[in-house]
């Protein structure tokens, strides 16, 4: 293929693909200051639990899951921090967020505040009331 091509054109796809191996090399031996070691090039996905919001589950502990998966894939972004929790919500605690965003975009401005405003959602989530087949609302556990 590169005899096709003229000298000069030879020479820029010869540049361009050794600029490519310096970048991937870059890359590749980024090493984080407190360790030494080879930084991952491609993030981790690891699996998060659904968060529901029933009486007795541990927010902490799902906290704790969701921060670890976001650190994991990288994402530094409020907005998609925020956007990546609220995916792995299930149940009342998926229909208050989602609620809450329905009524106010801007509701969650950082992740810090999402976070705050489910534990203190947690508290009134214990007490909330769904509808049931019999068309009364009831306590949901």
């Amino acid at each position: 293929m590169l005899r096709t091509l003229s000298l000069t054109e030879q020479h820029g796809v010869a540049l361009g693909f050794i600029v490519k191996e310096q970048r991937d090399a870059a890359a590749a031996t980024t090493t984080t200051a407190s360790s030494g070691t080879t930084a991952r090039v491609q993030s981790l996905k690891l699996h998060v639990s659904n968060y529901v919001g029933k009486e007795g589950e541990p927010l902490l502990r799902w906290l704790v899951e969701v921060d670890t998966a976001i650190a994991a894939r990288r994402i530094f972004d409020d907005s998609s921090k925020v956007a990546f929790a609220m995916s792995c919500l299930g149940g009342r605690a998926r229909i208050w967020a989602y609620g809450r965003q329905l009524t106010d975009a801007t509701c969650f401005g950082t992740y810090a505040e999402f976070k705050e405003e489910l534990r203190q959602a947690k508290v009134s989530m214990t007490f909330m009331l769904t509808p049931n087949v019999r068309g009364t609302w009831s306590r949901t556990s």
